[in-house]
C-alpha cells in the first residue's frame, strides 16, 4: 500500500468520525427538544391531576346535600360527566403506555438500560465506550496525544451527589481518587490511585449491603466459603432481597465488569518504581472513567429497579 493510499484511508476514517459526530449533535437538539415536551408534559399532568382530585373530592361533600342529587339540571350534568370519564380512562391509560414506551426507548438509547443479552453498552453509552476503548488500546493515540484528558462532559458532581444519598462517606473517597489521578507522575503515584479505586469498589458493595443480606439470596455464589463473590455482592448492590427472577443479563453483566475493573487495576498493584508512560497514562486514565461509567450504571439500575 502506498502512502497515498493510506492518507486516502485515513481521510476516509476522519470523515466517519466527523459524520458521526454531526449525526450525534443532530440527535442532541431533538433529545432536547423531547425533554422540554415532556417537561411541558408533566406540568400538564399536574394541572389535570389537581384538577381532578378538585372535583372528586367535590362528590364527596354531595352525601351533605341530597337535595342536589334531586336536581334534575344537576343529575343530566352528571350523565354527561360518565360519559367524558369514560373518556377519559382511555386518553390518561393511552398516555401511560405512550409513557411507557418512551421511556424504555430513552433507557436503551442512554446505555442506562440494555436489551443486549451480549453487551450493556447500547445508544450514547455504546458508542462512548467504543471510543473509549479506541482510545485504550489503540497504538497511536498515547503516542500523539502526551497528556490525555478527562473527559468534560462527564457529571462527575452529579455522581458524588447520588452517592452521598447513600452513604455520606462515599463522595469524599471519589473525590480524593480524582485528585490523586490529577497528580500521577510515578509509578508509586499509579499504584496509590489504582489501590484506592479498588478500595472503593469493595467498600461501595459493602455499604450496600451493611449485613451481609446477599448471603440468603438463593442465587448467591462464592468464591470461598463463606465469602459472595464480587459479582453476587454487585447484583445484590442493585437488587436487594429480591428473587432471582429480577436479575436480567444487564445486571449480571454490570457486576462482571466491576469485578473484571477491580482485576485490571489489580495488574498496578507492584508497579512502585519508575515513571508512568503515556501508554500505562492512557490506561489509568481509561480505567477511572470506566469506575465512574461502571458505578453511575449500577446506581442507574438500583433506581430503575426500586422505583418499579
Amino acid at each position: 500500500m502506498t502512502d497515498e493510499d493510506e492518507n486516502k484511508d485515513l481521510e476516509n476514517l476522519k470523515k466517519k468520525f466527523a459524520r458521526a459526530t454531526k449525526t450525534l449533535e443532530g440527535s442532541k437538539k431533538q433529545a432536547q427538544n423531547t425533554i422540554r415536551n415532556f417537561e411541558f408534559l408533566v406540568e400538564g399532568i399536574d394541572r389535570a391531576v389537581w384538577d381532578g382530585e378538585y372535583v372528586r373530592k367535590s362528590f364527596n361533600k354531595l352525601e351533605e346535600h341530597p337535595e342536589i342529587l334531586e336536581n334534575d339540571l344537576f343529575r343530566k350534568q352528571l350523565e354527561y360527566l360518565e360519559t367524558q370519564t369514560s373518556g377519559i380512562e382511555v386518553i390518561s391509560q393511552d398516555i401511560e403506555n405512550r409513557i411507557q414506551k418512551s421511556y424504555g426507548d430513552s433507557a436503551y438509547l442512554s446505555g442506562a438500560v440494555s436489551q443486549s443479552n451480549m453487551n450493556m453498552g447500547t445508544g450514547a453509552t455504546g458508542i462512548y465506550s467504543f471510543y473509549t476503548e479506541f482510545r485504550k488500546s489503540h497504538p497511536a493515540v498515547p503516542i500523539i496525544l502526551k497528556s490525555p484528558k478527562e473527559n468534560p462532559h462527564r457529571k462527575k458532581d452529579k455522581l458524588i451527589e447520588r452517592l452521598g444519598n447513600i452513604n455520606h462517606s462515599l463522595p469524599e473517597k471519589v473525590k480524593k481518587i480524582s485528585i490523586a489521578m490529577a497528580n500521577i507522575v510515578t509509578l508509586k503515584h499509579l499504584n496509590d490511585t489504582s489501590h484506592q479505586i479498588r478500595e472503593f469498589i469493595s467498600y461501595f458493595l459493602q455499604v450496600c449491603d451493611p449485613d451481609g443480606e446477599v448471603k440468603n439470596m438463593s442465587w448467591v455464589e462464592y468464591s470461598s466459603p463463606g465469602t459472595p463473590t464480587q459479582k453476587s455482592r454487585g447484583i445484590f448492590a442493585i437488587l436487594g432481597t429480591t428473587t432471582s427472577q429480577s436479575i436480567t443479563p444487564t445486571i449480571v453483566d454490570i457486576s462482571k465488569k466491576y469485578r473484571e475493573l477491580y482485576d485490571k487495576l489489580s495488574g498496578f498493584a507492584h508497579k512502585r518504581e519508575g515513571t508512568v508512560t503515556p501508554y500505562i497514562m492512557m490506561s489509568i486514565k481509561t480505567y477511572y472513567e470506566e469506575f465512574l461509567d461502571y458505578t453511575e450504571i449500577i446506581l442507574n439500575l438500583r433506581d430503575l429497579h426500586f422505583q418499579s
